[in-house]
Order: C-alpha cells, then sequence, then structure tokens
C-alpha cells in the first residue's frame, strides 16, 4: 500500500484527527490509521469517546480494506521539519512504515489495523437530522459548554450539551442556558461536556468554519460532517437532559444595565480582600448606583459602587440584594466582548434568577437565554 500526498495536504488532513488522537501511551488511541476506503484513501483516529476522519487529496496504491498505523505524534513532528515537497508513505503490509519526503525517508511502527475500532456501520445507519453552518453551530456551542456541570460522575444527566426543540440545553445546577439555533429544530444531539472541545475544534477550523455540517445522529454517537466527508463524532451519552419548566420567561419589567469595565473592577478589587475560595459576589442598589459587595476575610464587608447605564424599576430591586457566582456574569461580557450588561430581576418562590439575553432580533441566526439563580 502506497500513498502520495502534498505536506500541505497532509497537514490540513491530519490537523482534523489529530483532534481526537491521544497525547499519551502507544497503543492503537496514539495512532492515525491510514486505509483505503472506497477507492479513496482516509486517515482516522479515536481516543476515549471521540474519533474522527479525513478523506486523503492524494494518489493511492492498494485496495480496499487496506491499512497500517503510525504513532500519531512521530509523523506529526516530522512533517513540520520537511519542506513543502511531496510525501510518500508505504508499506509492506509486515508491521513497518516507510515516511519519505524530500531529502528524509524514516521508519515507523505499524500496529495491527484490523484492531482498530471502525464506526463505518454506525455512521452509515445514523439519521441525518439536519444541516447547519459551522460557525453557526460551533458559536452556540461554544456558549453552551460554559454552563456545563463538571459532575460527569454524579449528575451525568447535566454534564453535557443537549438539543431539545430547536435549542441547546446546558446546566451546572446554578445555571441555565438556551441557545436557540436556526436549523437544530429535528435535532436530539447529546455532547458530553468533556467531549465539546473536541468537537469545537472541529467546527471552528479552517475550512470547516465556512462550510455547513451535517449532524448525524445514531443511538450510540453523533457525527458531524463537512461535504468533503471529513468529520468528527462523540459518543452519545446515555442520560438524558433533565426537562425543566419554568424557565423560559417573558422579559422582567425589573432590569439593571452597568458597564462590562466596571463589572471587571468590582471583581478584582474585592476579591483582593475576601476569602480565596470566595465565588459570589452580591449586587445591591443604592439611589441611583450599584453596589457589588464581598465578605472581606479580615471580617465585615467591602463594597464597590458603579453608576448605572440603565434600568427599570429600580424600587423592586431585592432589598437584601441578590448574591451570585461573579464568574457567570464575567462570562457573559468575556464571550461576548460587551460594554454593558444588562440583567433582568425575577422573582419565584423566596428567592429569584437573573436573566440574561443576547440576539433577539428577527435579523439573529442564534439566540442566547440563560438564567442563573441568585439568593438573598
Amino acid at each position: 500500500m502506497k500513498i502520495e500526498i502534498a505536506k500541505s495536504d497532509l497537514e490540513n488532513a491530519l490537523a482534523i484527527v489529530g483532534n481526537t488522537v491521544s497525547g499519551s501511551g502507544s497503543d492503537l488511541s496514539a495512532h492515525f490509521l491510514f486505509r483505503v476506503y472506497e477507492g479513496v484513501a482516509q486517515v482516522l483516529a479515536f481516543h476515549h469517546r471521540t474519533f474522527s476522519l479525513a478523506p486523503l487529496k492524494a494518489r493511492v496504491e492498494g485496495e480496499d480494506g487496506d491499512a497500517f498505523t503510525v504513532e500519531a505524534w512521530r509523523l506529526t513532528k516530522w512533517v513540520s521539519g520537511i519542506g513543502d515537497v511531496a510525501v510518500l508513505l508505504s508499506t509492506d503490509g509486515k508491521g513497518e512504515v516507510k515516511v519519505a519526503g524530500g531529502r528524509s525517508t524514516i521508519r515507523l511502527r505499524s500496529l495491527d489495523p484490523s484492531k482498530f475500532p471502525y464506526w463505518d456501520k454506525t455512521l452509515a445507519a445514523a439519521k441525518n437530522t439536519g444541516s447547519v453552518p459551522a460557525q453557526r453551530l460551533g458559536a452556540a456551542l461554544g456558549y453552551a459548554r460554559r454552563f456545563v456541570s463538571q459532575e460527569d460522575t454524579t449528575r451525568p444527566e447535566i454534564s453535557q450539551v443537549e438539543a431539545m426543540d430547536g435549542c441547546l440545553w446546558s446546566s451546572d445546577r446554578r445555571t441555565v442556558s438556551l441557545v436557540k439555533v436556526d436549523g437544530l429544530q429535528d435535532m436530539g444531539l447529546r455532547v458530553a461536556g468533556k467531549d465539546i472541545p473536541s468537537v469545537l475544534k472541529f467546527l471552528t477550523s479552517k475550512p470547516t468554519v465556512d462550510d455547513t455540517v451535517e449532524v448525524l445522529e445514531a443511538d450510540s454517537a453523533v457525527y458531524f460532517r463537512r461535504t468533503d466527508g471529513a468529520h468528527v463524532g462523540a459518543a452519545r451519552p446515555n442520560a438524558a437532559f433533565p426537562k425543566l419548566k419554568g424557565v423560559e420567561s417573558d422579559a422582567s419589567e425589573v432590569w439593571v444595565e452597568f458597564a462590562g469595565d466596571d463589572l471587571r473592577s468590582a471583581v478584582n478589587v474585592l476579591s483582593a480582600s475576601a476569602s480565596k475560595d470566595n465565588e459570589a459576589i452580591l449586587l445591591s442598589v443604592k439611589g441611583k448606583q450599584l453596589v457589588f459587595s464581598m465578605p472581606s476575610e479580615a471580617g465585615g464587608t467591602d463594597e464597590y459602587a458603579v453608576d448605572l447605564t440603565g434600568s427599570e424599576n429600580l424600587e423592586a430591586f431585592p432589598a437584601e440584594g441578590a448574591s451570585i457566582g461573579f464568574a457567570h456574569l464575567l462570562g457573559f461580557c468575556d464571550h461576548f466582548s460587551l460594554d454593558t450588561l444588562r440583567l433582568e430581576v425575577h422573582f419565584k418562590g423566596k428567592g429569584g434568577f437573573f436573566a440574561f439575553r443576547k440576539g433577539t432580533s428577527e435579523e439573529d441566526v442564534n439566540s442566547y437565554y440563560t438564567v442563573v439563580v441568585w439568593r438573598t
């Protein structure tokens, strides 16, 4: 079996499958697998719950089923050290792979390709549930992952993102995020939080980000495939995202708006005197100002007052103030590079939640809605 390919084309293919290869060990999960499939040369990789494939723009000699593997880090390192030349990969089928290009020739070891966990049958049986521009889906998934729980062993149902009724849902118990994405109406995909980075790298990298991806769903996996056949997949979590009621709400008539830079300053200043493990900040209203405060490690409470850039019905703001994790507030500002942040105040029982909305006009292809529970 022989594969002749331009260095640049090989690099582009390895950049795709390199997102799902192990960075340690020497088993098959740390190898790239090259094969001939339906007359086309391909490179594949897998690691734990994620897997990927890229077709090769190459000349190939071999029959369907021919395959060999090479350690990923060795091939990647070698490719980075050669010039812009043609690369020839060849094997005699006895466990040795010769890699040649320009003035360099090296020999690498192949593992048994028959032991590779191919997913051809699962992919062939998967249902196409729709197509979405990769940039749109990547933006939605990148935001939703901010609110995925890290409790994957004890709370697997919220340690993921799931598509329901055209929205990507995620939650870390203190927050619930909904991202409405045009094109997700018929999808029910689930992606575990720890698998999202591999999917995101595929969706947001060139040239995928300028392409449209098909979403193919099977009982055991979900695949994101671009028009040339390159794709990334992830195992489907067994636990379903909980059906949450009362999350979506109409716009509140009580809201405050303030500068993002003022929020950053308040967090930096108040964190300097607070306990190192403090993650909450109290918001209260005094006159026409919003006051941020944290308990000082030395005793008492330190405050940082800022002018509001907008407000409605300030007199209805919780008199005792509302405590919230400041990382969520900073996340809103940083993700969207906001100059100002508007928080709606909603009341429920003895507490309530802040609601953040972005992209609510008819021209927006994605709309973002996140609620964060506050305590008095």
